[in-house]
């Protein structure tokens, strides 16, 4: 659902409204039917309630309707505002455990098969990452909140979860720190040597030190996002490449995916974000009804 969202979000950026009853509307209404749980998260391996595809969700809507104001479809955009001001208005209740087993016991949670956070049950791990209770599963996209202007920095909630995630997912190489996707994660080589994914072992992501570069900059910490895009760079191989893993004492590039350009786009954008002052993909009319 949330690359239902991102078109959406696309056509808003460029504020492209010859493609509203082609593109926008049609987007808007599909997530309207089908939101706000996924089939698929951004890893494409499992659904429900999920923080960052209800964020993407929420994000979309309200900038479909603001491009529907501006073409003179007012019911849409009256429809659209009232759906998604009850979904943002639920999203801790949906996803947001407070008894949990990590840091202080109360954070977001990757998925919620059916929106009871405090409910015990389990979840698959894709590629034999195995069964786990959803309390002890966590996923650094929980973040994507404020990224997308759907919470402040500073919530309580998000506050809450930083710290549960950082525990469960971060580590320090020698070339500095990153994170993994989420915990159990095991999409990666086994081991240095020829490639056996799936069925191996997740490692560290540079993009997500991109990805928390861009959450101290919405939270006005531009020394730690400075911090961020030092060791991001630092992840790069001799011709300036970024993989999609790295290993996590070396911080030197797995067999995965390289060049990465989701991690390269992540290191321009926080970049310039670091220079504007502001997060530059988060987008205005979410952020100005949420995050303020």
């Amino acid at each position: 659902m949330d690359e239902v969202a991102d078109p959406i979000l696309l056509a808003w950026n460029l504020d492209a409204r010859e493609h509203y009853a082609s593109l926008v509307k049609l987007a808007a209404n599909f997530i309207m039917q089908r939101g706000p749980t996924t089939v698929q998260e951004r890893w494409e391996e499992i659904g429900g309630y999920v923080p960052h595809s209800i964020a993407a969700q929420v994000a979309g809507l309200i900038a479909a309707a603001d491009m529907a104001e501006k073409v003179g479809d007012g019911a849409s955009a009256k429809a659209w505002r009232a759906q998604v001001d009850e979904w943002a208005g639920q999203i801790e209740k949906w996803a947001f455990t407070t008894t949990g087993p990590l840091a202080g016991g109360s954070y977001f949670l990757r998925t919620t098969p059916d929106g009871q956070p405090d409910t015990v049950s389990e979840i698959t791990i894709a590629n034999g990452g195995g069964k786990h209770r959803v309390q002890d599963v966590v996923d650094v996209s929980a973040l994507e909140l404020v990224r997308l202007g759907v919470r402040p920095a500073g919530a309580a909630s998000i506050l809450a979860t930083l710290p549960a995630i950082d525990a469960s997912l971060q580590t320090t190489s020698t070339l500095g720190t990153a994170w993994h996707r989420y915990t159990f994660d095991a999409y990666g080589e086994p081991a240095s040597g020829p490639l056996k994914c799936p069925n191996g072992k997740g490692h560290l992501w540079p993009l997500f030190a991109g990805e928390r570069g861009n959450y101290y900059v919405a939270a006005g910490k531009l020394d730690s996002a400075r911090a961020r895009l030092s060791a991001l760079r630092r992840f790069a191989n001799p011709g300036l490449m970024l993989s999609e893993q790295v290993w996590e004492d070396r911080g030197l590039g797995t067999g995965s995916a390289t060049p990465r350009a989701w991690t390269h786009a992540e290191y321009i954008l926080l970049e310039r974000s670091i220079q504007a002052g502001k997060v530059l993909d988060m987008p205005s009319v979410v952020a100005g009804r949420y995050a303020r």
